[in-house]
């Protein structure tokens, strides 16, 4: 799990920069319903609050999905984790898949959470569909999103045999 999979690399404000200039129109659209910040804004905060966070990059080197891990609350035990992509990562899917998971077993690792979550508005199918097939439980959140749609809040519990991400 310790070796990074192939064009994974450890986040920096250049990848992040060059992600915000192609991210995709429902990431966009995720980033001002929930925090309203311009994509810029959004992943350079998040790169900084992040415990680690990865770029998986194309062939050419070019950004095309991040994803990190803030640290776990000492009151919850869960840790907040974001994922976001250019639409360049739709003809890449196992790549991404894969990185995801690897992704997801560094956050566990790194932080030491019970689980980890995240906010994703209920109006973005596919980015519902990614967190299920990695195994988030979607549950309703409590909250809406800044452009009125409600929230649904994506929670994966840690298990026992971390092996399972390794796949």
């Amino acid at each position: 799990m310790d070796s990074l999979p192939d064009r994974f690399l450890p986040a920096t404000a250049g990848h992040a920069r060059d992600l915000a200039g192609n991210l995709s129109t429902d990431h966009r659209r995720e980033l001002a319903a929930t925090g309203g910040l311009s994509p810029r804004a959004a992943l350079e905060l998040s790169v900084a609050h992040s415990v680690e966070a990865y770029t998986y990059v194309d062939p050419a080197g070019v950004p095309v999905f991040m994803m990190g891990v803030e640290a776990a609350s000492p009151l919850t035990g869960a840790a907040l984790v974001w994922m976001l992509a250019s639409d360049a990562a739709g003809s890449r899917p196992r790549g991404i898949l894969r990185a995801a998971r690897w992704g997801l077993a560094r956050a566990f690792a790194v932080t030491g959470a019970a689980s980890l979550e995240q906010y994703i508005p209920a109006w973005y199918r596919t980015g519902l569909r990614f967190v299920r097939r990695l195994g988030f439980r979607i549950r309703p959140a409590q909250a809406d999103g800044r452009d009125g749609a409600r929230l649904c809040r994506a929670i994966l519990t840690a298990r026992k045999e971390s092996r399972q991400w390794d796949r």
